[in-house]
C-alpha cells in the first residue's frame, strides 16, 4: 500500500493555520478520552448474562453514532472541508442544547477539561485565518 505524501494532506502543509491545527488536537483529545472513558462501560453492560433496558441501547447507539460523525467532521477538517466544520459547529450547538437541557433538570453540571477543551477548539474555528483556509480550494 503506498505511502500519502505529506503534500496530500492539506493539514500538514506550511500554510495551514496554527488555530486550526491546535482546535483539530483538542478535538482529538476530546474524542479519544469520552471514546476510551464510554469504551469500558459497554463491556460491562454487555458482557455475559448482563440484561441491557432498550433505553440503555439506544443510548449507546446514539452515542456510537455522535461519536463517529465527529469523527468524520474531524477527518473533513483536516483535508480542508468546509462541511466538516460546519457540522462540527453545529455539533456543539447541539451539545450545549442538550446540556442546558440536562442542567435545567437536573440542576447538576461539573465541567471538566473535556468540555473546555471541546469550546475552546469550537472557538478556534470562528478565527478569520481558519475560515479563509477551509474554504480555499486547492
Amino acid at each position: 500500500m503506498p505511502v500519502k505524501e505529506k503534500s496530500s494532506i492539506p493539514l500538514l502543509a506550511a500554510e495551514a493555520p496554527l488555530p486550526l491545527v491546535m482546535a483539530l488536537g483538542l478535538y482529538v483529545f476530546v474524542w479519544l478520552k469520552q471514546t476510551l472513558d464510554l469504551f469500558p462501560q459497554l463491556l460491562r453492560d454487555f458482557s455475559g448474562d448482563s440484561y441491557v433496558p432498550l433505553a440503555q441501547r439506544e443510548a449507546i447507539a446514539t452515542l456510537a453514532i455522535w461519536f463517529s460523525l465527529d469523527a468524520l467532521f474531524i477527518i473533513a477538517m483536516v483535508y480542508q472541508k468546509n462541511w466538516g466544520r460546519l457540522g462540527k459547529i453545529l455539533s456543539a450547538i447541539i451539545g450545549l442544547v442538550l446540556l442546558c437541557r440536562g442542567v435545567c433538570g437536573e440542576g447538576d453540571f461539573k465541567p471538566g477539561i473535556t468540555y473546555l477543551f471541546d469550546v475552546t477548539a469550537t472557538l478556534l474555528l470562528f478565527l478569520p485565518s481558519v475560515d479563509a483556509w477551509l474554504k480555499k480550494r486547492p
